[in-house]
């Protein structure tokens, strides 16, 4: 599972300085290598399309790219991070592009609240076996191949979370979908909506005349250990220490010294932050979503 060449490091250090000088994205027809900034499209920009590969240093390397580029050299986009998921389904729009589904005669579909605690009866069900460890780590997994991000406010260097308002019941951005909560819903959350966001919309690869939304896999599709080093060259170095041996960096075990070492604490990522509750920092964001899956982080750093 190495991520990067250790032995190499001047060479990764130079990429890195390349790519934080670099501050203009790549034109949409440029040639950029393994680890480069990556140009995503915009859905409904009138030039689109997705970059081409240079795999030539990848030929010859003894490693992978951090970002799964040229993992295959004959297909290079194949896996890689930041593209769009492929469908099984064609996708079924109310308007045939972007909007929400409806049923055959143009209607709202049931509320999602009411299918869900209808169809799925809360009761307790002991496995024989299988314990919670066992979930836990499927849910480790699944964060090593999929990460759908949701939309935000502004562009590259100015991006914000949607509000939704207090109540998570508005609407006046486009990506609020708020799922209205039926009276007698038996999730009690003291308010009257759940949130919910849209998923940031990319065009399909490749690009076709038709603007259909497609959603973005933020992660890479080979199972490569991404959410514990990291999706990109960039966050790779950031969650390593550069400075002495090039290993992720950890926080000394509180209790005991002589303990396995924790992840390095972040101070975002979780709601809660104190001398008792801390944030940590992986190659997901995730990381933080409870204390069991922060647990096998911990045990795979």
């Amino acid at each position: 599972l190495e991520a990067i060449d250790l032995d190499g490091q001047l060479l990764c250090l130079n990429k890195v300085i390349t790519a934080v000088t670099n501050t203009m994205r790549p034109s949409f027809d440029q040639v950029i290598k393994p680890d480069d900034p990556y140009p995503t499209p915009v859905l409904g920009e009138t030039a689109c399309g997705w970059p081409e590969y240079d795999c030539t240093e990848q030929e010859t390397s003894s490693y992978r790219s951090q970002d799964g580029s040229c993992n295959n050299l004959e297909n290079p986009n194949w896996g890689k991070a930041n593209i769009p998921f492929l469908r099984w389904l064609p996708a079924n729009y109310g308007d045939g592009e972007s909007t929400m589904r409806t049923d055959d005669y143009n209607n709202a579909l049931p509320n999602e609240r009411t299918i869900s605690f209808t169809l799925n009866e809360d009761e307790d069900f002991f496995h024989p076996y299988n314990t919670l460890a066992c979930m836990v780590f499927g849910q480790f997994l699944d964060h090593d191949i999929t990460l759908t991000p949701l939309q935000t406010e502004g562009e590259y260097g100015d991006i914000e979370d949607v509000n939704c308002g207090e109540d998570n019941c508005q609407m006046d951005h486009p990506a609020c979908l708020p799922i209205q909560k039926p009276h007698d819903d038996p999730f009690d959350s003291g308010q009257p909506c759940l949130g919910f966001i849209r998923s940031r919309p990319v065009p399909s690869m490749p690009c076709d005349e038709d603007n259909i939304r497609e959603q973005m896999n933020a992660q890479t599709a080979f199972i490569d250990a991404s959410q514990v080093y990291g999706r990109s060259l960039e966050e790779a170095i950031f969650l390593r220490d550069m400075s002495g041996n090039g290993m992720l960096m950890e926080t000394e075990h509180p209790f005991d010294p002589h303990m396995k070492p924790l992840l390095k604490e972040s101070d975002s990522g979780c709601e809660v932050h104190n001398a008792t509750h801390k944030c940590f920092r992986a190659g997901d964001p995730r990381v933080n979503e409870h204390v069991a899956l922060a647990s096998y982080h911990t045990i795979f750093s």
